[in-house]
Formats: structure tokens, sequence, C-alpha cells
């Protein structure tokens, strides 16, 4: 059935798209015969249409290609990690200019402690960044920042999004197990969608 509501929503985006566009070209056909403001409100309800349209059909493909995908399946063991007693200074020339991240994790002892992030380093004067250590600079990671291992994708690709982050770090307790991206999420997103779309055109063609 997933398939179906794929394929219907599929379906009902194209045709949202099409009114979108009817109406954007009519309004505009109407303003250039009248030179009237009240055509454009046809222009803009097309492009709300076309674009409610495409957002629609984009959250059923997300919604179905992590559905039943824990964030244990995607997670990176890997994570580069700093401890609170790294200077600033230090920070930004070894980890920042190196690894190109917007922000780490730091950790004590295993522990999570906080993140610190590229918008906490300019929040601190420059000339005090050699004696400024993480652990002074770093902010909070809140629960609404955090998953786990066995939460569902859509939950934390939803979590992502309403923070407007890049990244999640994932704990059991307090301790850092690993991280999921945007990046990664977004890549199987378009493997499954692809292979999905793949699979529906040998199912037509056949």
């Amino acid at each position: 059935w997933r398939g179906d509501l794929r394929r219907a929503t599929a379906t009902a985006a194209s045709i949202g798209r099409g009114l979108g566009a009817v109406m954007i070209g009519l309004g505009v056909l109407m303003f250039l015969m009248t030179w009237a403001i009240g055509p454009l409100w046809l222009v803009f309800i097309g492009m709300f249409m076309r674009h409610a349209a495409q957002a629609s059909y984009q959250q059923v493909a997300i919604r179905e290609a992590l559905s039943g995908l824990a964030v244990r399946d995607i997670l990176q063991k890997q994570v580069i990690w700093v401890e609170p007693d790294l200077t600033l200074e230090r920070l930004v020339d070894e980890y920042f200019f190196r690894y190109r991240f917007r922000s780490f994790p730091v950790l004590e002892e295993g522990w999570l402690v906080g993140m610190i992030s590229l918008k906490d380093v300019q929040g601190v004067p420059r000339a005090e960044w050699p004696g400024t250590p993480v652990g002074e600079a770093l902010h909070r990671v809140r629960e609404e920042n955090l998953v786990r291992p066995d939460d569902s994708l859509v939950d934390a690709f939803r979590k992502m999004m309403s923070e407007d982050t890049g990244h999640l770090p994932v704990v059991e307790g307090d301790r850092l197990c690993g991280i999921v991206t945007r990046h990664d999420m977004m890549n199987l997103i378009q493997i499954k969608t692809d292979l999905a779309e793949a699979g529906a055109t040998g199912r037509n063609g056949s």
C-alpha cells in the first residue's frame, strides 16, 4: 500500500503543480491585459499551490524511505570529539580548519557534557581564545538535540529539521555512542527513492 500511496501522492502533486502553473499563467496574462493588481493574486496562489504540492510529495517520499529504520541503522560510530580543557585557539586551528565541521561533541571521560559550535566560539573575543577552554564556551545539549539508537529515523529526521541542525548526537544514557547526520539521511532517502522509481518503471514497462 505504500507504493500506492506514493503513486497517488505523486499524481496529486503533479495535478497541483499543473493547476498552479495554469493559475500563474492566467494571472500574468490578465495582469498584462488590464495592468490591474488583482490578477497578481492568482500568481501568488498558483506559486503557493505548486510549492504545497511538491512539499506534500516530498514528505511522503521521505516518510516511506525512512519508515521501519532506526537511528542505529545509519549512525556513525567514529565521532570526532574534543575535551573540555582544549583551548578555543587550538579548537579552531586543529578542528574547525582541519575537519570543517561547524560543531563538535565535548566529552569528559566518555560522558557527553555538551557541544561546541562555531557560533559559541564567535561569542568569545578573539584575543581570549588562547586562554579560554572549550568547557567555558560550550553549550549544553537539550533533549530536543539528542537521539537514541532505537529511535526511528522518521522521528530523528523531524527533530533535525525542527532544530535546523545538520547532525544529532546519539546517546545511551549520557554516553555518546555515535552521530547521525542530515547528509547520511538525505543520501539514504535519495537511494531508496531512486530504487523505488526504478522498480515502478520496471513494473509499468513489463
